[in-house]
């Protein structure tokens, strides 16, 4: 459960990186 989140986390970094 805590690996997920933290993936999912990752995954929203990215794409927040990306738009920036």
């Amino acid at each position: 459960m805590k690996r997920v989140c933290v993936s999912t986390a990752f995954q929203t970094n990215v794409v927040v990186l990306k738009s920036l």
